[in-house]
């Protein structure tokens, strides 16, 4: 990204910041309270303001314990300030409440992080249900099944994200399983 395009953004974040803060403290107490808090709070993830974010989206959660969008912006605030279990548990729990296969895609990621493999497997299995071309979970899912040392579906699965997305680290990652699989 350039400079000038990165500095501008930058500038723009922070004045947005700003005037979420006013609102923020215009709403206390009020019904939309919530939302401008959610909202605030992805303007922090968004500014790398990870602690202030999980603050609000803390409150969020409080205030409105079923909203499953809430619950998964929390997830990933406390996988970014490096805070796992926390992350995985408020990600557990937005899936409960209904949150998409964004959430379940980005929990499987937080599982692969811990080296949970049969974990991520299971979530990532979710999403492509729901959308058999989601071609970042494919590639997930093909590492899940290289580290469960299931070689040959990790190629197939290297194979089918390819397919979908040609990016020359899918093809290499597909490769490798095959070598893994002739190996074993």
């Amino acid at each position: 990204v350039d400079a000038s395009f990165q500095a501008l953004m930058e500038a723009v974040t922070w004045k947005l910041i700003q005037a979420s803060e006013a609102a923020k403290g215009a709403a206390e107490g009020k019904p939309h309270g919530l939302w401008v808090r959610w909202q605030y709070a992805t303007l922090l993830m968004h500014a790398e303001r990870h602690k202030e974010a999980i603050e609000q989206l803390e409150k969020v959660a409080q205030g409105a314990p079923d909203f499953a969008d809430g619950l998964h912006r929390l997830g990933l605030a406390y996988l970014a300030a490096e805070r796992p279990e926390a992350g995985i548990s408020a990600l557990q729990r937005a899936l409960s409440k209904g949150a998409g296969p964004a959430a379940a895609r980005d929990l499987a990621r937080a599982f692969l992080g811990r080296k949970l493999w049969a974990e991520a497997t299971t979530h990532l299995e979710t999403v492509l249900r729901s959308d058999p071309g989601d071609a970042e979970a494919l590639r997930l899912l093909g590492a899940a099944h290289y580290q469960l040392k299931r070689y040959r579906l990790a190629a197939d699965t290297y194979r089918k994200a390819y397919r979908l997305q040609p990016q020359p680290r899918t093809l290499i990652s597909a490769v490798i399983a095959l070598q893994g699989a002739r190996a074993w």
